[in-house]
């Protein structure tokens, strides 16, 4: 009863975007292409642009822009949708980034994981925004600093999230993403299970509300 919902990449996307570095990126996206369609695998979120260096970030700002333009239109063009995730490390990991984004092409796709912008030290409320006309939507608990906490650990309120899907009438997919290295142990595996019964608890919650 499994199946591939979607492809989460991380594309590391230099400030240079001719010569061999987009000749590789190219590579790439074909591949990935290729596997998304032999798996009927619709959907792709992509985080550019992953560097510490908050200037070059600034500055590559435009370049980054243009360039997940351009991926997005080669996917399109293969009846593929692909959307941009907030990923900490990219220019847009902060809400002024993002709001320029928004501001700039209100229609394009963005996936709503605020782990990111939580790890980055935005609060739950300053991240709700987001979710009308997002596309997709991953959940990961996560505080200052920390990209990963155990649920019930950080920043994340799930029945505030919820409740704003609810409200701008979502009707995708949530992925539950869980940093994990080695092989989990039983309390891993608990902690995992609560977040989802949480989750679903919720959204029957705010599914009855309205």
């Amino acid at each position: 009863q499994l199946r591939l919902g979607a492809v989460n990449a991380k594309y590391s996307i230099p400030l240079e975007t001719e010569g061999e570095a987009a000749v590789q990126r190219d590579r790439e996206a074909l591949a990935v292409m290729e596997f998304m369609c032999e798996f009927g695998v619709e959907r792709i979120s992509i985080q550019p642009t992953l560097t510490h260096d908050q200037e070059a970030l600034r500055a590559g700002y435009r370049k980054t822009v243009r360039e997940v333009m351009r991926l997005w239109e080669k996917y399109a063009g293969r009846g593929l949708k692909l959307s941009l995730e907030p990923h900490t490390m990219s220019s847009f990991c902060f809400n002024a980034g993002l709001k320029d984004l928004r501001a700039e092409l209100p229609d394009f796709p963005i996936t709503f994981d605020p782990s990111h912008l939580l790890c980055a030290g935005a609060k739950m409320a300053d991240v709700l925004w987001l979710i009308p006309g997002t596309a997709m939507v991953h959940m990961r608990d996560a505080a200052p600093g920390r990209l990963f906490v155990p649920y019930g650990q950080g920043e994340l309120d799930v029945r505030a999230c919820v409740k704003k899907m609810v409200d701008a009438g979502y009707n995708g997919s949530v992925a539950i993403e869980y940093i994990q290295d080695e092989r989990p142990d039983d309390a891993t595996l608990e902690n995992l299970f609560l977040f989802k019964e949480a989750l679903d608890c919720e959204i029957r919650h705010a599914s009855k509300e309205t």
